[in-house]
């Protein structure tokens, strides 16, 4: 995973935990020196991926905090020879205008961050005007899959 600096941003940080969770849940561990954290941006997508491709166990799939994260990931991976998504699956998070733009298509959780805006709203006016304390909700996401990911090669 290649991430953004998580100690002073908690969506970084929840990004973090919610990757490794599922990871878990589903019978895998992720080492610490598995996540990089980098600024985000092409760049940190590029070193980041410069410092797991040193890894003795080389990463077969990457997931980055952000798109911008990992289309410098892609970059990196494309300038390194790595065939993507055929040796190496990049995903991202935010679902920029881009990632359907560029070739291989960027596979990203798209976040519903409109509606996330309208809900933070209609709490907040309910809070200042109603005195009603908000209550904490989730919000379904949804994995767009484009050309940067597959399957690992057997």
């Amino acid at each position: 995973m290649i991430s953004g600096f998580a100690r002073h941003n908690d969506r970084a940080h929840q990004r973090i935990e919610g990757f490794r969770d599922e990871l878990s849940r589903a019978g895998f561990r992720l080492p610490e020196a598995n996540v990089i954290e980098k600024p985000f941006g092409f760049d940190g997508g590029r070193a980041g991926l410069k410092h797991l491709m040193q890894l003795n166990s080389r990463p077969t799939a990457v997931f980055c905090g952000n798109d911008l994260l990992a289309l410098g990931c892609l970059f990196e991976a494309q300038s390194l020879g790595n065939a993507v998504p055929q040796q190496l699956s990049i995903v991202g998070c935010d679902n920029l205008p881009i990632c359907s733009q560029i070739t291989p298509g960027l596979s990203t959780v798209l976040l519903p961050t409109y509606e996330l805006g309208q809900r933070v709203a209609t709490a907040l006016l309910d809070w200042l005007t109603l005195d009603r304390m908000p209550e904490s909700e989730c919000r379904l996401i949804e994995l767009v899959v484009r050309g940067t990911s597959a399957p690992p090669a057997s």
